[in-house]
Order: structure tokens, then sequence, then C-alpha cells
């Protein structure tokens, strides 16, 4: 991916419907990986020859892989920054990787442990909003009874 386009992925904007369809692009380019390589296997010579053709299109394959890794992990690192999240160090190995070009991405792992912290508190702010609408009904609730008492006597 070239670095336009890579800027262009982390601007803040970025919307849930271009973050998809750069995802669908990337998984269909990883199917069409698979399928040029298809062919060039079936009609390799020798042994060697279609060790070399596998590795290079796991090499390809891996390499769309870590570019889904890193559009994955960017947008989750966007939402833990917007719910000011703490992001796990990138020292611990168990949720970190280098790419082969030096990005860092989030191992499943992390993207699990980010996620559960990310749903933590978006429920922990959705009881805040709940109180305060059931403390707010509650108090209309009561003012409303004791005017149509007052009314009543």
């Amino acid at each position: 991916m070239n670095k336009l386009m890579r800027a262009i992925l982390n601007l803040p904007g970025l919307s849930y419907l271009e973050y998809r369809f750069r995802l669908s692009e990337l998984e269909r380019l990883q199917l069409k990986v698979h399928e040029d390589h298809k062919p060039l296997v079936a009609k390799a010579k020798n042994y060697q020859e279609r060790e070399e053709l596998e590795h290079a299109e796991w090499s390809d394959y891996r390499e769309i892989g870590y570019e889904i890794q890193g559009l994955r992990s960017n947008r989750l690192l966007k939402k833990a920054h917007r719910y000011e999240i703490t992001i796990p160090s990138r020292s611990n190995d168990d949720l970190w990787e280098q790419s082969n070009y030096g990005e860092w991405v989030l191992t499943e792992k992390g993207t699990q442990e980010l996620k559960s912290l990310i749903r933590t508190e978006k429920k922990e702010r959705r009881d805040v909003i709940a109180w305060w609408v059931n403390m707010t009904l509650g108090l209309i609730g009561a003012m409303i009874a004791l005017i149509s008492v007052m009314k009543s006597n």
C-alpha cells in the first residue's frame, strides 16, 4: 500500500463505510492472489519450483493480511482514543506484532483485549446515562403526582 493511501486511511474522519469498503477490497485481493497462483503452482515442473511458487503466494497473502490487520488495528485504536482507553504497551508481544514493513499491528489476543475494554467503557457510559434518565423520569413522575394531589385538594 502506498504512503498516500495509508495517509488517507489514517484520517480521523474515516467512516465505517469507507473502512468496510477497504476491508472488502483487501479480502478480495487475498482471494485473487490465491486464484492467480493456483494455475502457476499446478504447472510447476518440479518440487522446488512448486515450493517457491507456494512461498511467493504465502508471502503475498501474508502481506495483504498485515494490511488487513493494520486497518482493523487502526480502527480499534481510534475507538480506544475516543473512549479515552489506555492502549496496551507495544512491548507486550502477546498483544502486538510488527509487520514485515515495521508497522505495529494488534495480534488476535490484542484485538480481543482492546474490544473488551471498549465494550466495558461503552457499557459504563450507557449505565451513567440510564441512571440520569431514570432519575429525571422519576422526578417528573413525582412532580406530576404532587401537582395532581394539589389540584384535587
